[in-house]
């Protein structure tokens, strides 16, 4: 497992120069429609954003040696139909959304965040312009997609392996604890390269600011 994840920041490092050069060139050839979402996000995206994505991608690629490697079956993984899952999938999305929408009314209640849209009329109609139908569909899908691919992952692969050596309660804890610290493996704001910057050799660059945090959190 220590050398799938040596191998998931190696790939990812290798892979996400060509990632960050493809989708700006995407951009620059106008093969996505200006001012859409897909050409929001590729133009506005910094290299950060694309390691991120890089390292994912690597991830999931590579399950599936892994899990021949370890002879895993997909019983192991606990897919198995759930005869309750309407209930469950309702629960869920109500205790999640109204969770989220608490932490929202706090922000706004304690004054964290406002909400202050442009005093003039041409700033105010660029405010709302940014809520448009293709922008909706993007934040639709990527809050599908990206806990799907994360849930498959950490509560598939990542506890099927923990399964195999001790029981579902403990499992359960070390998973939950291993996906909070994941999400902090992450570079830190000062480690910003501007495009005109990126080179073949970021991606190493970034993994070593990851490590560094790393170790400094430690």
């Amino acid at each position: 497992i220590c050398l799938y994840f040596a191998l998931v920041l190696l790939f990812g490092a290798l892979v996400a120069p060509a990632l960050f050069n493809l989708g700006k060139g995407i951009v620059a050839m106008r093969m996505v429609p200006e001012g859409g979402y897909l050409h929001k996000v590729l133009s506005g995206s910094d290299f950060n954003r694309y390691f991120n994505r890089a390292v994912l991608l690597c991830a999931l690629l590579g399950l599936v040696p892994l899990m021949k490697s370890l002879k895993m079956r997909r019983a192991d993984l606990g897919m198995v139909p759930n005869p309750r899952w309407k209930s469950h999938l309702s629960v869920g999305f109500v205790a999640s959304a109204g969770l989220l929408l608490l932490m929202g009314a706090g922000y706004l209640v304690f004054h964290i965040f406002d909400l202050a849209p442009p005093a003039n009329h041409r700033a105010a109609a660029e405010w709302g312009s940014r809520f448009d139908a293709s922008t909706i569909f993007g934040i639709v899908s990527a809050a599908i997609a990206v806990p799907f691919l994360e849930e498959f992952f950490f509560r598939g692969a990542i506890l099927g392996l923990a399964l195999r050596t001790v029981k579902p309660l403990p499992a359960l804890v070390f998973v939950t604890f291993f996906f909070t610290i994941v999400h902090f493996l992450k570079p830190p704001e000062s480690a910003r390269l501007l495009d005109a910057d990126v080179t073949w050799g970021s991606g190493f660059w970034m993994v070593g600011q990851v490590c560094f945090l790393s170790l400094k959190i430690e």
